[in-house]
């Protein structure tokens, strides 16, 4: 009996499964929308590149160099 309960409540509320639209607009939109985001997303991701990369080989040469002064010695 349960179980044919629960199937009358399924069905009431998935009685009708239409597709949801919101036209063209709507997906020019969306469009504009995830271009701006991937767009964000790549200048960042190479702004990062860009700007980290000397914090980490400027320590590095200065230790080569430090190792090369104490190798000439």
């Amino acid at each position: 009996m349960r179980l044919r309960i629960r199937y009358l409540a399924f069905r009431r509320s998935f009685g009708s499964l239409t597709l949801e639209t919101h036209g063209p607009l709507g997906t020019l939109w969306t469009g504009l929308g995830l271009g701006a985001f991937y767009t964000a997303l790549i200048w960042v991701n190479l702004l990062l590149g860009h700007m980290l990369t000397p914090l980490f080989i400027l320590p590095l040469t200065w230790l080569q160099d430090l190792m090369a002064r104490r190798k000439a010695k």
